[in-house]
């Protein structure tokens, strides 16, 4: 395929591969380079990923937690300049092999190894899914002046919420790209302009009472706020090419993360509402006037944040159990909603913390193992092909068991296991434990073991050990001659 080809892709596949893309969604193969997505389209669903009322959700409930404007927004630009980091490489990994994580998982951490990854994903992310619910039907609620109605609305929510995921990728992307980027990207900039143009800064940035929230745990909810850990599941679609994410996330986080979340503690700021759904009615006479305007506006980017949830729960199910996607649309939206019925939007900065430390541990173990193994050690997979399980190791010991390691102290220093302790930033604890053990574990691997035994503690899949053994008995080339030029 000629660049060319790669470029228009985008556009102008044919109604028979258009109808694959729909059945299939690739949940188990690589996506074709014909099919992948351009950078402006990964850009806007990058952005309806990251940016949304959950977000500015976060800048309330970092003030109620007593945390100073002026400290929100230093917690807000560490903690998404430790996210871009961990994205160039996650995103990277994704576009690279053309595969979801827990494909990728298959060939890198082995059986047991995917199934672990699998599991963080469903969990999380379908915490995130009520949520997100959850959080609709609380907005909807106060703007409708129907809060007995509340989680009703929430259980509606999550199960209206799965329409395009039925049509897998392509949907998701058609709404985020002609809907839902536009609406978020001039709202969310005239709520900014307007709050900052017209309190002035002793109100914005008064210091508010009772104690503060620790600022590692306000960086750390600031990154798994919008943190996906299975950032390949999405970054899949896109062009191969390392600095294929640099823009798309840069925005994403400019507005989502940036602008959302500081809007949000400035709102509180302001009114000094301890109700999310006053906030959102605030907000709408603030800067729409009319609450019907403003509900629309909530029904559009909540159903954009939710389609990525949703699609991400999905596909991991895909990589353990068979049958059609919209088995599982259906399935996990309905589990989501009933979830969000009972209020888990009570948990939100716990959701936030153990987002940021469960799949991104094991994505970072993938990505070193990707990049720097390599270098160090001398040691490569093979991962341009998807293994059958009966092709998959049962384990990648030292990758299975830093990841382990890690969600143990990224939980307890996040103050998710003992909420009386907090230390640092919980999810960069996981990663820095999850990285450091595994190239050590890999370095001692490589020491003491050699051959089979070797391919079997890393995990190597039956294609790796297969690709390495003809790599070794391959008769080295001769130069050629001169005459044979």
């Amino acid at each position: 395929m000629s660049p060319t080809d790669t470029e228009t892709a985008d556009i102008d596949l044919s109604r028979g591969e258009l109808r694959q893309e729909l059945q299939s969604d690739f949940t188990r193969s690589v996506v074709p380079l014909n099919h992948r997505k351009s950078q402006l389209n990964m850009t806007l669903v990058w952005i309806t990923g990251c940016a949304g009322f959950s977000t500015m959700y976060t800048g309330y409930a970092l003030r109620q937690g007593g945390l100073r404007l002026s400290d929100l927004i230093l917690a807000a630009l560490v903690g998404n300049a430790i996210l871009l980091a961990y994205w160039y490489g996650a995103c990277y990994l994704g576009a690279k092999f053309g595969q979801t994580e827990t494909l990728l998982a298959r060939s890198f951490l082995g059986r047991s190894g995917s199934w672990i990854v699998s599991a963080f994903i469903i969990v999380a992310t379908l915490g995130w899914y009520s949520f997100q619910a959850d959080l609709f039907g609380t907005a909807a609620s106060t703007l409708l002046n129907v809060p007995q109605y509340l989680a009703p609305i929430s259980l509606a929510a999550g199960l209206v919420m799965m329409a395009n995921n039925v049509f897998g990728f392509t949907s998701v992307t058609l709404w985020a790209r002609y809907i839902a980027a536009p609406v978020i990207i001039i709202w969310v900039v005239w709520l900014f302009a307007k709050v900052f143009a017209t309190t002035s800064t002793s109100v914005l940035f008064a210091a508010p009472s009772g104690a503060s929230v620790p600022f590692g745990l306000a960086a750390g909810t600031v990154l798994g706020a919008i943190i996906w850990g299975s950032e390949p599941d999405f970054w899949r679609w896109a062009k191969p090419r390392p600095t294929v994410s640099i823009v798309p996330s840069l925005f994403a986080i400019t507005i989502g993360n940036l602008l959302f979340p500081i809007a949000g503690g400035a709102l509180v700021a302001v009114q000094n509402y301890t109700d999310f759904g006053k906030v959102i009615g605030f907000a709408a006479d603030f800067t729409l006037g009319i609450s019907g305007i403003m509900l629309i506006v909530f029904i559009i980017t909540q159903i954009a944040i939710n389609d990525l949830n949703l699609y991400e729960v999905v596909t991991a199910a895909k990589n353990l159990f068979p049958g059609p996607r919209y088995y599982y649309v259906i399935l996990f939206a309905t589990i989501g909603a009933i979830f969000a019925y009972f209020q888990v939007i009570n948990y939100y900065v716990t959701i936030a913390s153990l987002t940021g430390i469960l799949v991104p541990s094991a994505t970072f173990v993938m990505v070193l193992d990707a990049f720097v193994v390599p270098r160090l050690f001398g040691l490569r997979r093979k991962v341009d092909q998807v293994p059958e399980w009966e092709q998959v190791a049962w384990i990648n010991v030292p990758g299975v068991l830093a990841v382990a390691v890690a969600v143990v102290v990224g939980g307890y220093t996040a103050g998710i296991i003992n909420p009386n302790f907090n230390w640092g930033i919980g999810a960069l604890n996981a990663w820095v434990v999850a990285g450091g053990l595994y190239l050590i574990g890999v370095a001692v691997c490589r020491a003491v073991l050699s051959g089979e035994a070797l391919y079997s503690a890393l995990g190597y899949s039956h294609l790796s050990r297969e690709a390495l053994n003809g790599a070794q008995t391959a008769p080295v080339p001769q130069p050629a001659s001169m005459s044979s030029r």
